[in-house]
């Protein structure tokens, strides 16, 4: 499952005289400098699409973007189980070639609460292909969405059955590049229910929607990012749909949590003061205003700001 491999299988030594190393992932890298030189790709613009690619979002300056299913903690279940002796006997693994117990390195989650100051790739989570739901399950997703929530990272989801398709928002890992700024949206007023993570949430008793999205609508113009070391701004909306009307945000209007991520000029100290203001672009008309302040982080969020398909240009500054 891209994960690893521990040096020692197929040969007369113990776990204990090796470590797990990840082969595969190399290789993918190995593949991506090899494809850069043979061709003018984009290295601004590099997406890593796949079912267990979760791994990549710990390579920001790798992957632009990364979709695929949400398994986060992929030290949990009887899929991750499966493929123990590939690592080593669950719970209690190998080392890894970072010296980490493999088991542990797997916990996605974990490791995004205990560095929430790093950047990530865009992450798109949505069922993908099989999405082995009888093997790992919906109920994994409920835990990356907070983590990655909690910690204020760029995201969208979609979860449901493997025919639910990615959430429209998939559509900006297209448009971003990797040296630009992101937007971390939360607490979406049009967010769905995944759930506790406590059972499927198609079954009976479970305590989320079935199908649903998390920050599904939202899409914002990558052409007109401000970020300088003092002020920072972009502009957002809600989709419209396509040209069929698929797709489209089922309001007109919804509040948002926005957090400026990934910027490489803006900055905050914990504590410092800012003022933002929220423009409609449609008549240039100020929708909102207030102040904020950087939270332990250096993070500074907007609370509650309004965001309407006719867009609004978001101001923050010192």
């Amino acid at each position: 499952m891209f994960q690893g491999r521990h040096e020692c299988l197929g040969t007369l030594k113990s776990y204990d005289q090796g470590v797990v190393h990840n082969w595969a992932q190399r290789r993918t890298f190995a593949l991506m400098d090899w494809a850069v030189r043979q061709w003018p790709i984009d290295t601004e613009r590099i997406t890593l699409r796949g079912q267990f690619c979760c791994w990549a979002l710990r390579y920001p300056k790798r992957f632009t973007s990364v979709l695929g299913d949400a398994f986060g903690n992929n030290n949990k279940g009887r899929e991750a189980q499966k493929h123990g002796p590939l690592w080593g006997p669950y719970p209690q693994g190998s080392n890894n070639w970072a010296g980490v117990d493999h088991w542990e390195w797997m916990n996605l989650c974990k490791y995004i609460r205990q560095n929430p100051t790093k950047e990530l790739p865009y992450y798109v989570s949505f069922p993908y292909s099989a999405s082995h739901v009888g093997d790992i399950g919906p109920w994994a997703w409920p835990q990356l969405y907070r983590a990655l929530h909690d910690t204020k990272r760029a995201f969208c989801a979609r979860w449901g059955n493997c025919w639910a398709g990615a959430p429209p928002a998939a559509a900006m890992a297209e448009r971003i590049e990797m040296h630009q700024s992101l937007p971390a949206f939360g607490d979406c007023s049009l967010d769905d229910n995944p759930g506790d993570g406590a059972s499927d949430p198609g079954s009976a008793g479970a305590d989320g929607d079935p199908t649903g999205n998390i920050n599904g609508y939202l899409f914002w113009d990558t052409e007109t990012i401000v970020d300088e070391p003092d002020r920072w701004g972009m502009t957002v909306w809600l989709y419209e749909g396509d040209r069929h009307g698929r797709g489209k945000a089922p309001a007109d209007a919804c509040t948002v949590s926005l957090t400026p991520r990934r910027c490489r000029k803006f900055g905050a100290r914990p504590g410092q003061q800012f003022r933002w203001t929220n423009t409609s672009v449609e008549d240039s008309r100020e929708v909102q205003s207030g102040a904020a302040a950087a939270d332990k982080w250096g993070l500074v969020t907007i609370e509650k700001l309004i965001v309407t398909k006719g867009k609004n240009r978001i101001r923050i500054g010192r």
